[in-house]
């Protein structure tokens, strides 16, 4: 349920609501919080990073590119 309910937080890629959640309700059944935020954690980048690389090798096969530098503005040819 605290799992749950701390996923309703926007936040991008749910960085922080799921740790937090996901800790409190491990906690909520016993667990050290050191060892369910830590769990927690790892869970959340083996459910990350797959996706991640995934979408990185889509965009390079189709000839894409992350982060594309700004060209100068071209300007029309001077008058002599």
């Amino acid at each position: 349920m605290g799992f749950n309910a701390a996923m309703v937080v926007p936040s991008p890629g749910a960085l922080g609501s799921l740790e937090s959640g996901g800790t409190a309700a491990l906690a909520w059944f016993g667990a050290d919080l050191a060892t369910a935020f830590a769990f927690i954690t790892v869970y959340h980048l083996t459910q990350m990073i797959p996706g991640i690389l995934a979408g990185l090798a889509i965009l390079a096969s189709q000839g894409g590119r992350l982060f594309k530098r700004a060209s100068a503005p071209e300007l029309p040819p001077a008058r002599p």
